[in-house]
């Protein structure tokens, strides 16, 4: 499931353009990681938000 997410992000990076489909998906990802696997998952599923939302504020 990480790695899902994992490629997505960095299919996203080099298109140098993270589409909403990518970002609903590591959200939905993230909240499962949050309710049911380790502190570890959650901090990268709480990096990758952050990094989300910077590459949004880069573009505008």
């Amino acid at each position: 499931m990480i790695h899902m997410v994992e490629t997505c992000v960095k299919r996203r990076q080099i298109h140098s353009d993270i589409s909403t489909n990518c970002r609903v998906y590591i959200l939905l990802q993230c909240t499962l990681h949050f309710l049911f696997i380790s502190h570890s998952t959650t901090l990268f599923c709480t990096s990758n938000l952050h990094f989300l939302n910077d590459r949004n504020r880069e573009r505008r």
